[in-house]
């Protein structure tokens, strides 16, 4: 897997755009939880969702890594 480019934060503008970003990714999180946990709950195969959740979860913290340093 190769690394992900370095994201850069120039302006006032990219920081508000990468935060309502952020906020999205937080609400597709929290979604994609309680799915996930309904579904095992209901003995679904779950294995994509949880894939496809990890992946949102490694842009959340891409994000946020950008927006603190």
């Amino acid at each position: 897997m190769s690394a992900m480019p370095t994201m850069i934060i120039e302006t006032n503008e990219d920081t508000e755009h990468l935060l309502a970003y952020l906020r999205e990714i937080e609400a597709r999180l929290e979604d994609g939880y309680r799915m996930i946990d309904s579904g095992l709950e209901e003995g679904q195969d779950v294995t994509r969702w949880e894939r496809h959740w990890l992946k949102l979860l490694n842009d959340y913290e891409r994000v946020y890594d950008a927006l603190v340093a």
